[in-house]
């Protein structure tokens, strides 16, 4: 089944590439930018998904599938993704093609895998960002919460820690590493929520924080992201069951989906994701996206101290005395390896 799925998938890429060619000799003007748009004439729109041949554009009457302007994609090389869920959108009216995206406000973005020179937007013009983990399968990665942050920081967007599967404590043990982990973020000013999508422990607080507002959820596989948005809306969305034998999340999701909230708002399901990579970001900037040391990094005894292995670094002093969390520590310090690889490779 799963090698028909690839060769379907490979036969459909195939089929839309040569549609490509057929128009770009029917129109030469397929993909040239024109010199000027009456957006007056055009017809407005929010992207609410994307397939890989066309884009669902909800307009004030109706949900449109349309094409996109091959000069769009060329103008945007740096981007993974000419279009994303939230993008606002102007469309000929004529023909249902998108040919102008308006500047976004915010975006949530990442490095692409397999091309860390490239951007992937996975919203745009959104309010805030649940960054979805759980308790248990899979476990609560500090290091991935923290690159949500820096995201979060770069795109203009209100980070909002959600821990799903309190169920899963069952001990004294569990509690306290629950609530260790919540302090962590709480006392850098963060709003965590700990809740349950099995029990509805915390639903309508998480509720609360959805009215009104556009909001991304975002995370690994199978930590509950579609079931929590399941409970607290009326969509029905696909949900997953955790592998027994790496005890982590299946993917369900997709494509990103932008849906109404029938208590007012909108949110964002997106893919699961097994890695978060930083766009444009150089090692010796990883710091000032790490509250602690931003704070404190004029202490140390080196302007250009990296909080690493040198002398007097008052940074390790305070990690050492409890001031910064060795959890959130360990992550500045994988990040900024990471970052010094990743231009090694350029």
């Amino acid at each position: 089944m799963k090698d028909f799925e690839k060769k379907f998938s490979s036969k459909e890429k195939k089929e839309a590439k040569e549609k490509k060619k057929l128009l770009r000799k029917k129109d030469p003007e397929y993909t040239k930018a024109p010199k000027e748009i009456n957006l007056d004439q055009m017809l407005f729109g929010v992207v609410v998904a994307i397939h890989y041949q066309h884009a669902e554009v909800q307009t004030e009457e109706e949900v449109k599938s349309c094409r996109i302007r091959a000069y769009l994609s060329n103008q945007l090389k740096q981007e993974k993704n000419a279009l994303c869920v939230g993008d606002k959108v102007y469309i000929d009216p004529l023909e249902d093609v998108i040919v102008h995206v308006a500047p976004r406000e915010t975006v949530l973005a990442r490095s692409e895998t397999l091309d860390h020179k490239k951007r992937h937007i996975l919203a745009a013009n959104v309010d805030q960002v649940f960054i979805c983990t759980s308790l248990y399968h899979p476990t609560i990665k500090t290091t991935l919460i923290d690159r949500y942050l820096i995201a979060c920081e770069m795109g203009h967007l209100t980070p909002i820690v959600l821990i799903n599967k309190t169920d899963l404590a069952q001990t004294k043990e569990d509690d306290e590493k629950l609530k260790s982990f919540a302090n962590i973020y709480q006392n850098l000013g963060i709003d965590v929520l700990c809740v349950s999508a099995k029990t509805q422990e915390g639903l309508e607080e998480l509720k609360k924080k959805m009215q009104d507002k556009i909001s991304v959820f975002s995370g690994q596989s199978g930590v509950g992201k579609s079931s929590l948005i399941n409970q607290v809306t009326h969509h029905d969305l696909k949900t997953g069951e955790i592998v027994t034998r790496t005890k982590k999340g299946a993917h369900t999701t997709t494509t990103a989906r932008l849906l109404p909230l029938d208590f007012g708002g909108f949110c964002v399901d997106t893919p699961g994701i097994k890695s978060f990579g930083i766009f444009d970001l150089e090692s010796d900037q990883v710091q000032y996206y790490f509250a602690e040391i931003e704070a404190n990094r004029n202490a140390c005894a080196f302007t250009n101290c990296m909080h690493i292995k040198e002398d007097r670094c008052q940074i390790k002093k305070y990690v050492l005395e409890g001031k910064m969390s060795q959890e959130r520590y360990d992550s500045y310090l994988k990040l900024v390896e990471e970052m010094r690889s990743k231009h090694k490779r350029r």
